[in-house]
């Protein structure tokens, strides 16, 4: 685990929650809680409903490592609501991982439906589903703006489940099995029990007491869905202690990695059985205070291993029902001789060096000691090992073959020739440590894993090489080249594998899953390289490597096994009993295979590696020391080979070498490598110059100086003080360097240098920039002289990026002590002359730089000291360019001749072009200057211009014709196809054609269109109807939406099956009054950010000027930015040859003005700018309730406008449609503040976030981003022209520019550029009686301008109508963004000529609607009840409806329906407010007792019908649903015997009632089957809609049920419908009578005849 994942981030997981459905319990009072961790939110209850509608955000922040954060639960559950004094009751939840959503594409799932299960009882089915979205945001990530789904795409729950990416919706129950075996080579003997989490759930073992290598046999079983909403299983060892527990390690299981779900060969979570290897901090204490993170801190300690197995079984439904979440019970011991065979390995170290050690312990001795684990490791002597010792050998050879020789002889350090450091070198002796050892034989994880390395690094060389300085051509061949053999890489990896090499004995299940899976991924990427070989082009070089890096991402996953298979390999320089630095090796890295495709890349091979100290407690790591040392890992069969990869020359030892000894099985292995040929060589170190990155002190500046380190020399150049672009210009020699083995060894394996970049401070401690590592080019006595060339070295401090250095290395074999004599002269250094030599520097040819300075922005200044005379300072190389003094920066932060030219000698080749900086310093009385910031380019090839000569400008430059407007691009006047010759009827649009959207209906001619007149005067009314609303919202809603969904108005079921012509012209011609609606660009970002504007960065650049110094705090370094300087660079060769004549991109003459010479005038300019809002989405919540409420600030300069008079009552998605207009003047209002504000009543205001714009960039800009072209061209109307200049104004003024003279109109086209003769013949021999003479000429012209990008040479992209999204930032949480601003900004020169009306984009008000439904009748309503004593089964039937988050209405009771008939009868009424744009219903409700202000809730506008059977001393009971939107309702069927299901299926046909008005039909009702599996329908409804508008309602009132006014008529019910507690007689009548009136006559006369007897016995008694 590296530095990055321990450091704590600021992280925000936002969550939003959008709807309910299919709640089990029908009449609740549901709400939604959010918990994260232990925190925890809840939305508002909404009452009596089972679709309940919410659209509330959460927002959690955290500033965690990442590992902590991916591991928190994030429960989402629906609880009814109850009264205080009783708790709430849940419903259903889910519950799932931060990892899960993490691993989403752009971390975030976006509106999905999350399935409910019980807690209790998760296989009890669907307690519901609740959409939703969940993202994780970290710094710098940007909340992805999704294009919005369609309401069928939207409402489709199987199709839209919250499931892992790539997996399917159908998730089934399933057992995870987590079988612990035993424990091993845990440091100290501890109480130990391993503890499992996963699932939300976790599971333990038993304890085992003081032991260090427990054995439990136990299987911990969890019971979950797969594909599991989890991704890891964290299983940790832990020890038992009397106040609690402590982690002594940690190991996650990633269970992508050890399961697919991607096709027809997936495999479920599988995993051993095999060893996890442990591993945690040398310093970490592991207090139960820690986190695992703490613990697990930079893996400086082995922990031991755990044997480990995870099967995941199917379960088939009701298994689980009644089980604990998890169980845990006893497993029989795992014969691991029947798992794996076990075989010695050998790891065999042989150390060249130890340098660079810090020169405090130069007193003490140190060796250099390696393990593998812990075998080795005397820190844990005597206890038992990970993978085992070999067992003691018989004591005769004992002896004379010692097992274990894991560390060096003691020597002490030197100190090297230059005093910085200490060092031991062995010299020709290269001691030799080796362990043996005994493990499982799964070395081919990791030979598998080699092999996939290998098409790794082929990849990543590819992208590297393209992020290089190379040429085109280069990378064009070297890609040419790689393709080929990647193929081929593929070829050999399916050959290999076919045979089985890996299918052995050690395999288990997931070996065997990995190999298929990999195999096949394998021949996907065989046939991508096949083809992308074949298409490869010049010109499709970047779309290539493209590919090739999402390759090298799925290559990557693949290539790391999760089964470990050995230990890594520990050195360690230790000082006494003092482990002092550290390198941890992969073992896979150095293992040894007979395949060179498997074996490790650094197998035997001798490598530096720089060690690094144990972590403190306090977080820090100081001592370092360089280590050359090879490693070789492999069985005892083949360690004669590894001395193979050494650097050769060395003395032979017996039975080592490319054979193994026939008389030695296991020869031993020697105590050094000896080496008995010497060279002396002379080292050169050509250290030229270096790109610093500021923020090294509290000037931000550096005072750099180089060391070079090689061997036991270090030597260093001068300080070069405060500078960030130093050049040193120095040669370094290192005389005397021995080197041991053969000449061509020594060329071909020459040692690494090592340069050090040192800032050195006066009063401090010399601190290190930078450093990086270097193999010198050598050249032996007696070969031809090859000079080397200057390279790039990047400088890494830790894993950071902090510059670069220019430099290059060379070793000189020496000849009898002197230097070749065939060498060049200048090659011998003197004391006098210590710089580069010329061969070697860069060949230096004249460039001209032109620099302007424009102003200075933002500068924080001392409030103590006025400035005086402000001014910047320009170096490039050692030639430095300055601009003139600012004298009042608050009167005019710009420079009063900006324009500057410099003649500088640069480098011939652009690969060696030096940094530029830019200081900044104010000049203050007696000529004191004070230094006040600085600005640091890398390079100045970033602005290099190649120049064109007029030659080449006239050539490309061709005259540009645009031809007559395309439909989908302006609203025209084109009525007839230009190709039909009879003009009586109307052509069809055509691709080329449009339509004209007022007269369309009108033009038709008689008997065209056959269609009833309901449906012309139908269309003429939606026409009408949309052209009365048009607003600037129209256009926007239009744009955002694209098209409108398909209205259908035919009522008839025969006209719905019936397709003729007329339905489809009628079609059309509605798509045609579609089509004429204006849209603008909507951008999902900044407009800066679109790649056609280059950040409006063309004319003015943003140079930030840094001071101090950089702590790695984000809010402490935010502040050592304290000012920009805007200006441009531009850098080209000159002079040419006298005759050539290079002009401007606008055809200037470069030798008379220079190349900027076009630039505009700096001075003050006074502008009017407005800020139209629009809305925002997604806001941060300030306020306890989960919402906020927000307002508008702006702030330009000195002004600052608040508008929370206007702020909007708990909402979260506010609509503004504010317009602000404010008179600046730049440069000093050069940047526009936009904030969200919360609204408080007490206390202060809140910031939510805030962004900023930079209009004077798009002031000057080519794109002109001061106002967006409109789509056409238009006096009047919602779409009017708003910009101060005309279309053919702008064009005009664009041809002068670039020189291209005054476009032409000419027979409806217009000609931009040179107009020869035959073009102009052409276009107007082409469109003789062509209606393009009937476009205007703005028309054309905004025709042009649109399309001015086309233009060839001087084209660019301008700025289109448009609303721009814009992110939110809050400066105290840096990075994390805070919601989204939909905006756009106009700016206007103030001059002369008037400017044009503000666009009105209030938002559109609701209006008020009246619905009026009519329940006529039921049928086949599903009978609920059985009535006992008439044997028949019915129900009381009753329906309810209401519109979403509207209070119900409801029918009277239709008692006993026997056959499922219902009568009603019965009107309900519904008055709303609908915004139509938004296809939502706008409910005002107080929401805050302490204002009277109502919050706006906007809903869908949903219709919501229910049918009931009334229950008298119990709840009613709930028989189904229709549910639909009114602007999407399904059509109803004519008939009741035509009523099915299959009406109301989501891609079935819809009528939008809003153009209708009214309609009336059968609709079916549904409900989910018993097992809830299926839907079943379970009645049908008769009923009529009519919607009518607020007035038309006021006219024709009309009461509610059946209540006058116009009151409905009593419906006839069968005498049997009655409420029998009402009517007892009744009751006796239809209920005893009508089925038993036969046994009450016989019942009857039985009484009589009883009763006569009685009495007649009684008379005869008396008598």
């Amino acid at each position: 685990m590296n530095s990055e994942e321990t450091k704590a981030q600021f992280f925000q997981v936002r969550i939003v929650i959008f709807e309910a459905r299919h709640l089990a319990w029908p009449r609740m009072d549901p709400l939604v809680r959010v918990k994260i961790g232990k925190e925890k939110r809840q939305t508002a209850a909404k009452e009596n409903t089972d679709r309940p509608y919410y659209n509330e955000v959460f927002t959690f922040d955290f500033h965690i490592p990442l590992p902590l954060l991916l591991e928190k639960t994030i429960t989402l559950s629906i609880l009814q609501n109850r009264r205080i004094m009783y708790p709430k009751k849940e419903l259903g939840r889910i519950s799932l991982d931060v990892a899960t959503v993490w691993r989403q594409p752009d971390h975030q799932f976006y509106r999905k439906w999350a399935v409910l299960l019980d807690r209790k009882d998760t296989t009890s089915g669907a307690r519901g589903f609740l959409k939703c979205d969940i993202s994780v945001i970290g710094k710098g990530d940007k909340i992805k703006v999704h294009h919005s789904l369609g309401t069928h795409e939207d409402d489709d729950i199987e199709g839209n489940m919250l499931v892992p990416d790539g997996a399917t919706s159908q998730r089934q129950r399933a057992r995870y099995l987590v079988r612990l075996y035993r424990a091993d080579n845990i440091p100290f003997p501890i109480d130990a029990y391993v503890q499992v989490s996963f699932a939300g759930n976790k599971g333990k073992t038993t304890e085992k007491k003081h032991t260090n290598a427990p054995t439990w046999n136990e299987e911990l079983a969890f019971y979950d869905s797969y594909p599991p909403l989890w991704q890891r299983i964290r299983v940790q060892v832990r020890e038992h202690e009397l106040l609690g527990a402590s982690v002594i390690a940690t190991h996650l299981l990633d269970l992508p990695a050890i399961s697919s779900d991607q096709g027809i060969h997936d495999f479920l979570p599988t995993f051993g059985p095999a060893f996890v290897h442990l591993y945690g901090s040398i310093s970490s204490s592991g207090s139960g205070k820690e986190s695992w993170v703490e613990v697990q801190g930079d893996g400086s300690a082995y922990k031991g291993r755990l044997l480990l197995a995870l099967q995941t079984e199917i379960l088939e439904s009701g298994v689980t029902k009644g089980m604990r979440s998890v169980a845990h019970r006893p497993i029989p011991n795992i014969f691991e001789e029947e798992c794996w065979k076990t075989e010695e390995l050998i790891l065999v170290g042989v150390v060249w060096e130890v340098s660079m050690l810090d020169k405090k312990i130069k007193y003490k001795p140190i060796h250099v000691e390696i393990s593998l684990g812990n075998v080795g490791n005397m820190l844990y002597d005597g206890q038992q090992s990970a993978v085992e010792p070999i067992p003691d050998m018989p004591e005769e050879v004992h002896d004379e073959v010692p097992k274990i020789q894991n560390m060096t002889s003691p020597q002490k350090p030197e100190m090297v020739k230059g005093g910085s450091y200490c060092s031991v070198g062995f010299g020709n002796e290269k001691p030799c440590v080796y362990v043996h050892a005994t493990c499982p034989d799964t070395k081919h994880r990791m030979y598998h894993s080699n092999f996939l390395n290998q098409l790794t690094s082929m990849l990543n060389d590819a992208i590297l090489r393209s992020q290089s300085r190379e040429s085109e051509f280069e990378m064009e061949e070297f890609v040419k080249r790689l393709l080929p053999q990647l193929g081929d890489w593929c070829n050999r990896y399916l050959s290999i594998t076919s045979e089985q090499q890996y299918n052995r004995r050690s395999t288990n299940r997931l070996d065997e899953m990995r190999g298929e899976f990999c195999r096949r991924k394998v021949e996907n990427m065989k046939g991508v390289f096949k083809q992308l070989e074949a298409e490869f082009t010049k010109d499709n070089i970047n779309a290539t490597l493209h590919q090739l890096q999402d390759i090298l991402k799925e290559v990557t996953f693949l290539r790391e096994d999760p089964q470990n298979s050995h230990p890594d390999v520990f050195v360690w320089i230790v000082s006494g009993k003092k482990h002092l630095v550290f390198h941890r090796v992969s073992a896979r890295s150095i293992i040894f295979s007979k395949e060179p495709e498997e074996r490790g890349i650094d197998c035997g091979r001798l490598q530096s590696m720089f060690m690094k100290a144990p972590v403190n407690k306090a977080g820090s790591s100081s001592t370092t020391c360089k280590l050359d040392i090879a490693l070789w890992l492999g069985n005892s069969e083949d360690v004669h080979t590894c001395f193979n990869s050494l650097p050769t020359g060395y003395d032979p030892v017996d039975g080592f070498g490319s054979e193994p000894s026939g008389d030695i099985e296991h020869p031993p292995l020697p105590p050094v490598i000896r080496y008995a040929e010497n060279h002396v060589f002379v080292c050169h170190s050509y250290i030229y110059q270096g790109a610093m990155r500021p923020g090294f002190d509290k000037s931000a500046l550096c005072d750099p100086f180089v060391r070079v380190i090689l061997g036991n020399q270090n030597e260093k150049t001068h300080v070069i003080k405060k500078t960030l672009s130093p050049v040193w210009d120095k040669t370094l020699v290192f005389s005397g360097v021995t080197l041991h083995g053969p000449r061509e060894s020594i060329k071909a394996n020459p040692p690494s240098i090592v340069i050090e970049v040192m800032d050195a401070d006066f009063c401090s401690k010399k601190e290190l920039v930078g450093l990086t590592t270097a193999k010198p080019h050598v050249q032996l006595v007696g070969e031809e002289y090859n000079k080397p060339r200057l390279e790039w070295y990047k400088l890494l401090n830790g894993d950071e990026f902090t510059g670069e250095i220019l430099a290059a290395f060379q070793l000189f074999e020496l000849s009898e002590g002197k230097l070749d004599a065939q060498l060049p002269k200048e090659l011998v250094i003197t004391d006098s002359n210590t710089s580069v030599p010329k061969t070697i520097k860069p060949n230096m040819v004249r460039h001209r730089m032109e620099v302007l300075f424009w102003g200075l922005r933002d500068l924080k200044l001392s409030p103590f000291l006025k400035t005086k005379q402000l001014r910047v300072n320009m170096w490039c190389g050692e030639s430095n360019l300055g601009s003139v003094s600012m004298k009042n920066f608050k009167r005019n932060p710009n420079f009063e001749e900006p324009l500057q030219c410099l003649d500088v000698m640069l480098p011939d080749d652009r690969v060696y072009f030096p940094p530029m900086t830019l200081t900044l310093y104010d000049a203050y009385i007696l000529g004191y200057t004070a230094y006040l910031g600085i600005h640091i380019e890398p390079t100045v090839a970033r602005f290099w211009v190649e120049l064109e000569t007029y030659e080449q400008r006239a050539t490309m430059l061709k005259s540009t014709v645009f031809p007559q407007i395309k439909k989908n691009e302006f609203c025209t006047i084109q009525l007839y196809d230009e190709d039909n010759e009879d003009e009586s009827t109307p052509a069809l649009p055509t691709e080329e054609s449009t339509w004209d959207i007022g007269n369309v209906l009108n033009l038709l001619p008689t008997g065209i269109f056959t269609g009833t007149e309901d449906e012309i005067e139908m269309t003429i009314i939606e026409k009408s109807r949309d052209d009365d609303a048009d607003s600037w919202w129209t256009k926007y809603f239009a744009s955002k939406e694209g098209t409108d969904e398909e209205d259908f108005t035919d009522q008839n079921s025969e006209q719905q099956q019936h397709q003729d012509a007329d339905g489809i012209l009628l079609k059309k011609i509605k798509s045609i009054l579609k089509q004429g609606k204006a849209t603008l660009e909507i951008y999902p970002n900044e407009l800066e950010a679109q790649p056609e504007f280059n950040g409006f960065c063309d004319f003015l650049q943003n140079f930030d000027i840094l001071r101090g110094k950089k702590t790695g705090n984000d809010f402490h370094d935010r502040e050592n930015i304290v000012g920009k300087l805007k200006g441009i660079v531009k850098l080209y060769r000159w002079p040419h040859e006298e005759e050539t004549v290079f002009v401007t991109n606008s055809g200037s003459d470069i030798a008379t003005g220079g190349i900027l010479q076009d630039v505009p005038s700096n001075a003050p300019e006074r502008i009017l700018v407005r800020v139209y809002v629009v809305g925002a989405s997604g806001l941060r919540a300030k306020d306890v309730t989960g919402k906020s409420d927000p307002y508008i600030e702006i702030e330009l300069g000195s002004l600052k406008i608040s508008d929370k008079e206007n702020y909007i009552l708990e909402e979260l998605n506010p609509t503004f449609g504010r317009v602000f207009q404010l008179e600046a003047q730049l440069p000093n209002d050069y940047q526009l503040t936009v904030r969200v504000m919360d609204f408080d009543v007490f206390g202060k205001n809140d910031l939510i976030g805030e962004t900023n714009i930079d209009l004077e960039n798009r002031f000057y800009s080519k794109h002109r981003g001061t106002c967006g072209l409109a789509s056409s061209y238009e006096k009047t109307g919602y779409n009017r022209w708003r910009d101060v200049l005309k279309p053919s104004e702008i064009l005009e003024e664009l041809c002068r520019k670039n020189n291209l003279g005054s476009p032409k109109y000419i027979g409806g086209h217009v000609v931009v550029g040179p107009c020869e003769e035959d073009i102009t013949q052409h276009i107007c021999h082409g469109t003789t009686n062509s209606v393009c003479a009937r476009y205007n000429k703005e028309e054309l012209a905004l025709y042009a301008i649109r399309r001015w990008h086309e233009v060839p040479h001087v084209g660019h992209h301008l700025v289109p109508e448009h609303v721009e999204t814009r992110s939110l930032f809050n400066p105290k949480k840096l990075g994390i963004e805070q919601g989204k601003l939909q905006m756009w900004v106009d700016i206007f020169p103030v001059g002369e000529m008037p400017l044009p009306v503000p666009v009105d984009i209030t938002p559109p008000k609701p209006q008020e609607y009246e619905l009026r439904v009519i329940i006529w009748n039921t049928e086949d309503v599903v009978l609920n009840e059985y009535n006992v004593v008439s044997g028949e089964n019915m129900s009381d039937i009753y329906v309810k409806g209401w519109l979403q988050g509207m209070d119900y209405q409801k029918t009277d009771v239709h008692y006993r329906s026997f056959t499922g008939e219902g009568n009603f009868n019965w009107r309900f009424v519904f008055q709303f407010s609908y915004l139509a744009p938004e296809n939502k219903n706008v409910i005002m409700r107080k929401e805050s007792i302490i204002t009277n202000k109502l919050a706006e809730q906007k809903i869908p506008c949903r219709m919501n019908l229910e049918v009931w059977d009334d229950d008298v001393f119990s709840g009613d009971d709930f028989l189904g649903f229709l549910r639909f939107d009114l602007s999407q309702m399904p059509r109803g069927a004519p008939l009741a015997k035509q009523c099915s299901l299959s009406i109301t299926p989501e891609d079935a046909p819809t009528v939008n009632l809003f153009k209708i008005g009214r309609i009336k039909g059968w609709w079916p009702f549904q409900n989910l089957s018993d097992k809830g599996d299926k839907t079943i329908q379970t009645g049908k409804l008769e009923a009529e809609f009519q919607l009518l508008t607020k007035e038309e309602a006021e006219k024709k009132p009309v009461g509610k049920g059946r209540s006058p006014p116009e009151p409905m008529e009593k419906p006839k019910r069968p005498e049997t419908s009655f409420l029998w507690l009402k009517n007892p007689f009744r009751s006796f009548k239809y209920i005893m009578c009508r089925r038993n009136i036969c046994t009450i006559i016989l019942i009857a006369i039985a009484l009589i005849f009883i009763f006569g007897i009685g009495i007649h016995f009684a008379v005869t008694l008396l008598l």
